[in-house]
């Protein structure tokens, strides 16, 4: 009997608990529910109503601090008092340390901004978005140290913030070498890209000397550099770089065309045009392969979209010499190369144009250039027509282009 009673007494309370248990869940969800429903709105009353029904959940208080202190900033005293009590309820949030810190940095108190600001990044080192935001802060601050520990872990794990935070690091720090110390050799390309972008030269060739090349990147890096190089003028520099990469030459680079051309620097460079295609012939070719260039018949084509730069001796004299063949070229503006110096524009040699069909041929260009040219350009080129019959068809091919030094 006793063994019943106390067999049914256990149920009875088990119900009970149950009972007691899913009451309390249910009670819960609701609370949860309609708090964040509450919250949802994104209003002050809102953020109050969630905050009385759930006080226990800290990120009530953030979200309204946040509110006031975005939109009513004499709310400054409540605002804190937010902060604060959601860091009472959840000690260990970064976001909210974080937060506590930009507060205190806008109202003045540095002192308190750099602690908060310490705790957060302490608490979550390895979060670059966390370490954005610190890093920034730590601009207001004028905390130079700071800017440089935290931008240099959003250097190292978040691509989609490193060419800002380089450019954050230039505007604050403004310490090539500082700098420079914190970008490690994964993140190189992406300093060396950002140095070229901005026309950084000096800082540029500093942090090439320490640019190891290597891997799929190498060849655009490079060429991106010297083209860069080019354009400052630095042509010994340009010259040397390409030589360590790819490996001495004087003249023409790749003037048989058997490497696929590389579209820049030192190796010929085409882009696109309408009525006009550029491609590297592997089966027809004065020796192996050429390039060819095949027009469609249907524009009036002013082309200048194959050519090399070449690094030459000024005052000099030169002949370019190459074979061409040609078939069905049309319209009396044919086809002719052009020489010309690359920082002036200056045309210093220009061959007659070709039209019609042609075998295999020599073509020589004597030219001189002048005192203040040590950088040509070699063009191909066809000039627009002002004729009845402007639109130009055929085709032509290019092999063996070599540049003699005469003198």
């Amino acid at each position: 009997m006793n063994l019943n009673l106390n067999s049914r007494l256990n149920q009875i309370l088990v119900v009970c608990f149950v009972s007691f248990f899913s009451a309390y869940v249910i009670h819960s969800s609701i609370i949860s529910w309609l708090s964040s429903s509450y919250a949802i709105k994104g209003t002050e009353s809102g953020y109050r109503e969630a905050m009385s029904l759930n006080p226990h959940n800290p990120l009530y208080y953030f979200l309204l601090g946040t509110h006031l202190n975005l939109d009513f900033g004499d709310s400054k005293e409540e605002v804190l008092s937010l902060y604060k009590k959601a860091l009472e309820l959840s000690p260990f949030n970064y976001n909210y340390w974080i937060s506590l810190a930009e507060f205190f940095t806008e109202k003045g108190k540095t002192a308190k901004a750099e602690y908060a600001l310490r705790v957060a990044t302490n608490m979550a080192p390895g979060v670059p978005s966390l370490r954005w935001r610190a890093g920034i802060l730590a601009t207001n601050l004028g905390d130079k140290d700071s800017v440089l520990d935290n931008l240099s872990e959003v250097i190292a794990k978040d691509p989609n913030r490193r060419t800002r935070a380089f450019a954050a690091l230039w505007q604050i720090v403004g310490d090539a070498e500082k700098i420079l110390n914190i970008i490690s050799d994964n993140e190189l390309p992406s300093y060396l890209k950002f140095l070229i972008k901005t026309k950084r030269l000096e800082e540029a060739n500093i942090a090439w000397k320490r640019y190891d090349p290597k891997g799929d990147h190498t060849i655009n890096l490079t060429i991106k550099y010297v083209n860069f190089l080019i354009g400052e003028g630095d042509i010994s520099s340009a010259r040397f770089v390409w030589k360590e990469t790819f490996g001495h030459w004087e003249g023409i680079w790749n003037g048989n065309f058997d490497d696929e051309p590389m579209n820049g620097g030192f190796d010929w460079s085409s882009y696109e045009i309408e009525g006009v295609e550029i491609e590297r012939d592997t089966v027809i070719g004065k020796d192996n392969r050429s390039m060819k260039i095949t027009f469609d018949g249907n524009h009036n084509v002013d082309f200048r979209h194959l050519y090399q730069t070449v690094p030459i001796d000024e005052n000099s004299d030169y002949i370019l010499k190459l074979y061409m063949k040609s078939t069905g070229i049309t319209t009396r503006n044919g086809i002719q190369w052009e020489v010309y110096c690359y920082y002036s524009g200056k045309i210093i040699g220009v061959t007659k144009p070709i039209v019609g069909t042609h075998d295999w041929h020599s073509v020589k260009l004597p030219f001189k250039t002048p005192r203040d040219c040590n950088l040509i350009v070699i063009r191909l080129r066809r000039h627009e027509s002002d004729k009845f019959d402007r639109f130009i068809s055929g085709s032509v091919w290019i092999d063996n282009v070599e540049l003699d030094n005469s003198k």
